[in-house]
């Protein structure tokens, strides 16, 4: 694999590593009683929201997922990007 190729592909699984993380401490910090105000959730937030929009819209417009008590679309994108970081190097070769 070229070098390039090589040190793009390591980027983008260490971001892919990092939205997984930050995806996962907004997720549980959602369920915690913390202020809305406070400067590491509004960063999370800014974080994982570009990430998170596409498929809640998609959770939105389908019947069987938005009537469901739980916002899926945290597990969603995760198991997303966990399928993207799995392929990438397959994809890179």
């Amino acid at each position: 694999m070229p070098y390039f190729l090589y040190v793009t592909v390591t980027t983008v699984r260490i971001l892919i590593d990092f939205l997984q993380l930050a995806l996962c401490i907004n997720a549980i910090i959602s369920w915690l009683p913390v202020d809305d105000d406070n400067v590491f959730v509004l960063l999370l937030d800014r974080i994982c929201a570009p990430v998170l929009y596409p498929v809640r819209l998609l959770v939105e417009k389908s019947e069987l997922l938005s009537s469901l008590p739980i916002d899926i679309s945290y597990i969603l994108t995760y198991i997303a990007l966990m399928i993207i970081g799995v392929f990438l190097p397959v994809i890179t070769i």
